[in-house]
């Protein structure tokens, strides 16, 4: 299970907020992640809603599709997210190109998981994301 330690120093579940806009992939994988003993805070599919959720919610981590949308992409949005949090983002994408990389990177230091990914894929890629306390 992928327990940590929150600012309190007490041991919790990361509380994760899933940015997908493909429904069957967000639901699959809130199904995968609590299977494996994470808590899913909650689920968006439109780019242009998350600055609203973030501003009254806190997740522990962000998990994000890299393309969401025609206007925005998950890059892009990291970017917005940036500016306002420092909640860990790790990327969902199908995408390991050179330059899909050189942009992450530029964005956030937590990392990707690339799609398809299975239990352990989560797991690793959700462990080494996470705050060290």
């Amino acid at each position: 299970m992928g327990l940590f330690h929150n600012q309190d120093g007490d041991m919790t579940v990361p509380k994760i907020l899933i940015i997908e806009d493909d429904r069957i992939i967000a639901n699959l994988t809130e199904l995968r992640l609590n299977k494996i003993g994470y808590d899913v805070m909650g689920k968006i599919e439109n780019p242009n809603l998350v600055i609203d959720y973030l501003s009254q919610n806190t997740p522990d981590l962000i998990l994000m599709d890299i393309k969401l949308s025609d206007e925005i992409d998950g890059i892009a949005l990291a970017g917005m997210i940036r500016k306002i949090s420092k909640i860990p983002i790790v990327f969902l994408t199908a995408l390991a190109d050179d330059e899909t990389i050189r942009k992450i990177k530029k964005i956030s230091r937590h990392g990707y998981i690339r799609k398809p990914f299975n239990d352990d894929d989560l797991r690793a890629g959700i462990a080494l994301a996470m705050p060290k306390k």
